[in-house]
Order: structure tokens, then sequence, then C-alpha cells
């Protein structure tokens, strides 16, 4: 029997979320189905929760992002879907099974992953996700005597301006001013949509402010907030019909 659990740890110094799920597929079809099953109806509770912080979800995922080391299931679609499809979540060591790499000893598939929300991509270093294969090289017996894994490396840069994950969100420009801000603060986007969502970080994922509506509308609600927040830093995120727009901001 399956049983799925959610263990939430919050790591202060560095503002992740980081949770700890499992979901087992094995290479029979029924529990490949169950756990399919579990997230068919989208994200489970837990990580809807955090998509808005700096979450990553990120270890031994027992399956593939892109169709599953599952036998007899049709259509092939991996257990993990939900996240994929997720606009909330990117997966960034997608592009390490896409060019053939493992991160096993055993199976040419890459089942060792990292997942990252939107405002959490936005410091990872494009292209520094990769899989050392190398150090077994070093070690008698690597898979018997360390373990059948290799290790997944993915870098993040949390001391400068978020960067774009995709070429979209790389041309997208966010424009703060003031900044630094003291009292007011205003933004411009590429966007003229009235359904805009504008969200406001701390850096350690907590989120002081939530709206929707015009530019004009949300410049009005950001203006009159920020003379309330306390000193630091911040992240800002802009959603509009064509891509996203992330930037930071320091309160003085």
């Amino acid at each position: 029997m399956i049983k799925p659990f959610l263990l939430l740890g919050w790591s202060s110094l560095l503002g992740l979320a980081t949770p700890d799920a499992r979901a087992q597929v094995t290479l029979g079809t029924s529990p490949y189905v169950e756990t399919f099953d579990g997230l068919a109806g989208g994200l489970p509770a837990g990580f809807r929760i955090y998509t808005n912080a700096n979450t990553l979800v990120l270890g031994d995922f027992n399956d593939v992002l892109e169709g599953t080391i599952a036998t007899g299931v049709t259509p092939a679609i991996s257990s993990y879907n939900s996240f994929v499809a997720d606009p909330n979540y990117v997966a960034l060591t997608l592009p390490l099974a896409r060019a053939g790499a493992q991160s096993t000893a055993g199976f040419n598939t890459v089942i060792d992953n990292v997942l990252a929300t939107r405002p959490m991509a936005a410091y990872y270093i494009n292209g520094s996700a990769a899989i050392r294969t190398d150090l077994a090289a070093g070690i008698a017996s690597y898979a018997t005597t360390t373990t059948d894994h290799y290790p997944v490396f993915t870098r993040f840069s949390l001391s400068q301006t978020p960067t774009a994950t995709t070429s979209a969100m790389a041309a997208a420009t966010l424009s703060l001013y003031p900044n630094p801000a003291t009292s007011s603060l205003g933004f411009e986007v590429p966007e003229t949509g009235r359904s805009l969502r504008l969200s406001v970080y701390t850096t350690t994922g907590s989120l002081v402010l939530e709206a929707g509506g015009s530019a004009e509308q949300l410049n009005q609600q950001l203006s009159q907030r920020v003379a309330g927040l306390r000193n630091g830093l911040y992240v800002m995120r802009v959603v509009g019909a064509k891509q996203v727009y992330v930037s930071r901001f320091q309160k003085l």
C-alpha cells in the first residue's frame, strides 16, 4: 500500500520551503496507478500552498518527468505530470533527461529531479543542472558500495536580482521606481491588460502583498502598502497574459 506523506521543513537562513514527499512508483502497473490517481486532480494541497514561496521539490522521484518507468500503463504519463504541467512549477532537471542523461547506475533515465516554484526558479543559474557521473570512477564498485544514484546539482544565485528561466521571461522587463523605495513605489511592465497579478515576497518567501487588476490599480495598491513594509529586500512578481515578470527592490 502506498502512503504518501508531506513533511515541510523551513530554512530561515535561505528562506526556502523544502517539502519532503514520497510517492512510490514500481515497474508494476497497480502501484503506479495508485500514485498517479492521487495526483490526477492536480497538485496535492500541501504543494499548492507553497507555490508563491521560494519552494524546491527535489530528490529521488522514483519516476521520470516525461513518460513513466512503469510498464503496462496507457497512456504512459509520469506520476509527476501534475507538477510538469502546472505553470507555477519549473522542472529544472527535465533538460537533462531530454539530453539522454541518467541519474542512476543501472538505468538510462533521470529519476532524481529538482522542481522549483516560479519565485525560486527566478534565482536558478540557467544551464547549471548537472549529473556527476564522473564521481563513480574514483570509487571502487560505486553502485554497490556507495549508492546506485549519481549526485544531481542545480545552482542558484540568491544574492543577485532573479533571472528568468526561459527566453520569454528573459526578454521581459519589470521596471521598479524609485528603487530603493521609502514611502512609495511604482512599476512598469510591457502589458496593458486589466487582469495582471502582483505578488510581493520577503527574501524568506513570505507573501506580504497580493493583488489583481490593471497596472494602474496595482500601482496604487503597491504605493499605499510599501510605506508600511519593514526595511529590507523584497522580490516582486507580476503575472501577465503573456509572461511572468520578476525583479527586486529595497525598502529603506
